[in-house]
């Protein structure tokens, strides 16, 4: 896949562990991909304003915490969910890095590492910290997180006055990551019915599976489709 919107740099600052947190076992959506499919459903919404960002199934959300330091002029608000309420810890505390308490409490707890164990790598960490906190100075970006079953009859009732712009899912498709709950035949079908209740005719969608998966609805139609290794992305709008 040809990159439009971002460059090869170095995404150093965002490595899980460093400051955003880590969780083992957890795979992570790799940030230039992340941000290239975020500025991709931007520009088809043809608007300047902050929009809001909702991912169902976002695992420890290191990738949306990442999308927020990397975007915070045009996220307003991100809203994410998952059926594991133990990686949901990690999410909302990866998502509070972009607020003041949450990046100061994570300075204060490199700083206690760097008095501990005096690392070159907590100093590291510390200095990547003060940069993440000047690229959100100035910025409000409101996050919600919380346990939802996506495949669930009424899943998303929750956000039907969310005004979502945008959804990001990245569907369980590796050895790692396997689907939960109430499983269908076809998972994508109908985790798409269920959205039905809160996106528009406005709202674009974007859904990571592999190279296999079938992304198809007959409420949706396919804006775009990119291959990126073992990794298909459709983007998607309501007809």
């Amino acid at each position: 896949m040809k990159y439009k919107y971002t460059q090869n740099d170095n995404y150093g600052d965002f490595a899980s562990g460093k400051v955003l947190y880590s969780l083992p076992g957890a795979s992570a959506f790799p940030i230039r991909l992340m941000s290239e499919i975020f500025q991709l459903c931007y520009d088809q919404l043809k608007t300047k304003e902050k929009v809001t960002i909702f991912d169902p199934c976002c695992g420890s959300a290191y990738h949306l915490a990442a999308l927020g330091f990397l975007h915070p002029d045009k996220i307003k608000k991100i809203v994410c969910s998952d059926i594991n309420p133990d990686i949901l810890k990690s999410a909302k505390k990866n998502l509070s890095l972009l607020t003041d308490e949450g990046i100061n409490i994570r300075i204060s707890e490199i700083n206690k590492m760097i008095s501990n164990y005096g690392k070159d790598s907590h100093r590291e960490a510390l200095a990547c910290a003060s940069k993440l906190q000047n690229l959100i100075k100035g910025h409000n970006i409101e996050t919600l997180c919380y346990h939802n079953d996506i495949l669930e009859y009424g899943a998303f009732e929750k956000l039907i006055d969310a005004n979502i712009d945008i959804v990001f899912a990245d569907t369980p498709y590796s050895n790692l990551e396997h689907w939960q709950g109430e499983t269908a035949d076809d998972n994508i079908f109908l985790m798409l019915e269920n959205m039905l209740n809160i996106v528009t005719h406005s709202t674009v969608i974007a859904i990571a599976t592999d190279k296999k998966q079938e992304v198809e609805h007959e409420k949706f139609s396919r804006i775009k489709k990119l291959i990126v290794g073992k990794r298909k992305i459709t983007i998607l709008r309501m007809k």
